[in-house]
């Protein structure tokens, strides 16, 4: 500063940075003078990286960007500038310079989203090294975003135990204590969402998975005390070291009957009553053709103009819901293929001998598509198959890459963003696409459905184990799994195929069907249908018949071969008097069951008032002649107790329009069925 001239601009620009970073010092023990923006108390401010001025939170990007002390102010596309200030501020608070030595701080720090909970999780060491000791499990730059989430479930039970306590100086390792476990337990179950009353969370998995996460934490402080770790500011090393370990204990022994068990049964219900919806097969075809139609109008706008870098994106999108939708893979799975992955050609297709077991058909298939293999979940090998019209979207997106600028050479992954290291969103395009193509269902185009409807549709077809367990493979999960997740919708199942075996069990005539599987046991719909039938038609006319003999006009109603007692007429009505046997109403305690209805006096009622439609069951009765044509033509299905089917019911509605204009060939087999069963 002293070598420059007094009131230059050089000298300002120093005093001004020295300035800064005592303002940032003052700020680290609690203290803020903010240089630019809002001043008030409540407005939060953040340091810049490079200056280390304090800045409001709207105007730091816009600082960053003409900051003196920025030597390279072309800052990257999409940086997280109040992200990388809160990372500043962990690193000036870390004493040992600790977070300087670990992966976590370039690697998951600033893809952190900037709030309380991930400043909470940089500033405390043990959760930072919680995520670090992840970071070495894993190798797959897309674990970077898991390794966030676990460490930000950690703050956020930090911050619920500060607020319970009531001290804010509280850290992880405060809460790794026996006597404090029962205070854990109720973070534990707030930050998840527990209602006490109902006995249900808002996050049932969240609440489970934390116990989980403890359980890591107190394994790695115990190799940081035995280690003697700097980092880690303990009084007492031994003493921690055993609360430690028995915290570890009680986690072990009590997280399942406090926590874990209700918040599993919570998550289980929810999954009972919420309907599970498959993509339409028609949605699917209509997404494929809109989407298809984008890939190849963003072809031919690059061919003229290869630097449209909109239009790289929409091919680059399509290409990706193109090849989830064909493989129905995970979104994980297709969106990190690295190019390299797919231009390798590792096969053993030309080998003879595999050549040779082949059809003609296999054969083609072999030249048609092209077989990829890259890493999955559980760094499990997967399988992308590849036709010809993918393939060919794919060599016009190598080939502008080769030709231009528009990736950068550091994205390294097929489906890569123009200006960007990262990869295309699957999930992001799925969701735009399907919106866009008008579906009927858009919502229910999700990968996980997808993959659910192929594993379903697989069980109809009769697979021996081998081949089973080769398609398990290729959607990229275990038999085991394949058999108890992705199975056919159980309500459609229950009542399809339990139904059967319910109804052999209430007709007695199971023994029928020995060593046979649900699949060969074949039923009579029509015939249950006919039953069911005859059953409401029974309970409409025992409502009929208390419908009438409450009347004034006592009649007489047929009722499907059954009698009413005389009791129960009786009791209806008190005052009746029964009539003379000779009147015909009353034939030893029973109504006399006729084939029309007929009125007590001697007066016959007309056909168009038997014809009527019963208001209450809204069916006609039988007339006399209607039975009588039907009992003649069906004599024969009524001797050998055959139901009639629908075809020749049917035929003799033809044959007497007139007679039986008023049923219908569900009626007339429900008649014939009533007749030769009640036989």
């Amino acid at each position: 500063m002293l070598s420059f001239p007094k009131q230059s601009k050089e000298r300002r620009a120093i005093i001004g940075l020295l300035r800064n970073k005592a303002h940032f010092t003052e700020f680290l023990s609690g203290n803020k003078r903010p240089i630019y923006g809002n001043s008030k108390p409540d407005t939060e401010h953040y340091p810049c990286i490079h200056c280390k001025g304090l800045y409001s939170k709207k105007y730091l990007a816009r600082h960053s960007r003409k900051c003196i002390a920025n030597t390279d102010a072309s800052t990257s596309k999409g940086f997280k500038h109040v992200s990388a200030s809160q990372t500043l501020i962990a690193c000036s608070l870390d004493k040992n310079a600790t977070l300087q030595k670990l992966r976590i701080r370039e690697e998951v720090f600033n893809i952190m989203k900037a709030d309380e909970i991930s400043l909470t999780a940089k500033t405390d060491v043990l959760i930072c090294h919680f995520g670090e000791n992840y970071l070495k499990k894993h190798k797959r730059k897309q674990m970077n975003v898991v390794c966030s989430n676990k460490i930000r479930e950690l703050a956020r039970l930090l911050i619920e135990f500060r607020q319970t306590t009531n001290n804010q100086e509280s850290q992880l390792i405060d809460i790794l204590d026996p006597s404090k476990f029962d205070i854990c337990i109720e973070c534990a179950k707030r930050i998840g969402g527990y209602n006490a009353e109902e006995k249900t969370y808002k996050a049932p998995s969240l609440s489970a998975h934390i116990g989980t996460s403890l359980k890591q934490v107190c394994e790695v402080l115990i190799r940081l005390l035995l280690k003697k770790d700097p980092s880690i500011k303990c009084e007492d090393s031994e003493k921690k070291l055993k609360e430690v370990k028995r915290f570890r204990e009680l986690i072990m022994s009590q997280w399942t009957t406090e926590i874990s068990s209700m918040a599993f049964k919570d998550l289980n219900e929810k999954k009972w009553n919420k309907p599970v919806i498959l993509p339409l097969t028609k949605d699917i075809l209509k997404l494929k053709d809109y989407v298809s139609e984008v890939a190849n109008k963003a072809i031919a706008h690059l061919n003229t103009e290869p630097n449209d870098k909109k239009q790289f994106k929409f091919l680059v999108e399509a290409t990706l819901v193109l090849t989830i939708l064909y493989n129905r893979k995970r979104i994980g799975d297709v969106q990190y293929t690295l190019l390299q992955t797919y231009l390798q050609n590792f096969s053993s297709i030309n080998q003879e001998e595999c050549m040779n077991a082949l059809t003609e058909s296999e054969k083609v298939l072999t030249k048609h598509y092209k077989r990829v293999v890259t890493g999955g979940k559980g760094s499990r090998a997967v399988v992308i198959l590849f036709p010809q019209s993918i393939q060919n979207y794919i060599n016009r997106i190598i080939e502008i890459r080769n030709s231009t600028q528009i990736v950068p050479d550091n994205n390294g992954y097929l489906f890569a963003y123009p200006d960007t290291a990262h990869w295309a969103r699957g999930d992001v395009a799925l969701r735009k696409f399907a919106k866009q193509a008008n579906l009927e269902y858009p919502n229910e185009i999700t990968s996980n459905k997808l993959r659910k409807q192929i594993a379903t549709v697989m069980q109809i077809l009769s697979l021996n184990k081998e081949e089973s367990e080769q398609f398990a493979r290729f959607m990229g999960h275990t038999e085991k799994t394949h058999n108890e997740f992705y199975k056919l919708p159980e309500d459609v199942y229950q009542t399809a195929k339990i139904s059967k075996l319910l109804i052999l069990m209430d007709k007695g005539v199971g023994h029928k069907f020995k060593g046979k599987s649900l699949n060969e046991i074949d039923i009579d719909p029509q015939c249950e249908l006919a039953e069911t039938d005859n059953e409401s038609d029974n309970n409409g006319d025992e409502q009929d018949i208390t419908n009438v003999l409450t009347s004034n006009n006592f009649k007489k109603l047929k009722t499907s071969n059954r009698a009413v007692s005389k009791d129960v007429f009786t009791a209806a009505n008190p005052s009746y008097s029964p009539p003379s046997p000779d009147e015909g109403a009353f034939s030893q305690g029973t109504i006399e069951s006729t084939d029309a209805l007929t009125p007590i006096s001697s007066k016959k009622v007309s056909t168009t008032k038997a014809e009527k439609t019963n208001k209450s069951s809204g069916r006609t009765p039988w007339t006399e002649e209607q039975t009588s044509v039907v009992r003649q033509h069906f004599r024969s299905h009524i001797k050998h107790k055959k139901a009639p089917k629908k075809q020749e019911c049917q035929e003799l509605i033809d044959k007497h329009p007139r007679l039986l204009h008023n049923k219908d060939w569900v009626r007339v087999k429900t008649y014939v069925y009533n007749v030769y069963r009640d036989k």
